[in-house]
């Protein structure tokens, strides 16, 4: 699994926080999309409708490919979630951390400053449970562990080339 994939799949579980709280995020659930970028100092990111770099027209939500756990990554997308809908709600004429998303992301089982927000007990406790569904955050694999196997696919890969070389010259010689 990708993180793209296992973010794909916690949208889809985090539509129901939404959903019970009034904030019909399922209305615009297909114009959601999200994907995994290095967004600098940010741990994740909104790209509003009328932002000029939106390119899709759609509502595109990035988190931090440097964020190695899964909790924190679907802390991050809840937060970027909570844009999408007050962005939907609200249009773009207020500010973005303000009182519309504060009520917003406080229903849903966020906390903390409204720019940084964490998890909640009780939103970490989901988040755990949807893991357990849909399995761990991936992890990227260590540079060693690329490299070897970069080495056991130029041996495999190299060693049939070899042979098929071989086999070639042998049936070129026996006609």
């Amino acid at each position: 699994m990708t993180k793209n994939l296992y973010l794909k799949l916690m949208i889809r579980k985090a539509i129901p926080l939404f959903d019970e709280q009034g904030f019909n995020i399922s209305e615009i659930k297909k114009e959601l999309i999200v994907s995994v970028a290095d967004t600098g100092r940010f741990a994740g990111f909104y790209y509003p409708l009328t932002y000029e770099q939106n390119k899709s027209g759609l509502h595109e939500i990035e988190v931090d490919e440097n964020i190695d756990n899964g909790l924190e990554a679907t802390g991050v997308l809840i937060h970027e979630m909570c844009h999408a809908i007050q962005y939907h709600i609200y249009g773009d004429d207020i500010r973005m951390h303000g009182k519309e998303f504060r009520k917003i992301a406080l229903s849903v089982g966020l906390q903390g400053p409204m720019r940084s927000t964490t998890s909640s007990k009780q939103l970490q406790s989901k988040i755990r449970r949807w893991e357990k569904e849909i399995g761990p955050y991936p992890h990227p694999i260590p540079i060693l562990a690329r490299t070897l196997n970069l080495i056991l696919d130029l041996i495999t890969y190299g060693g049939c080339f070899y042979l098929l070389v071989l086999a070639t010259e042998y049936y070129a010689l026996h006609q």
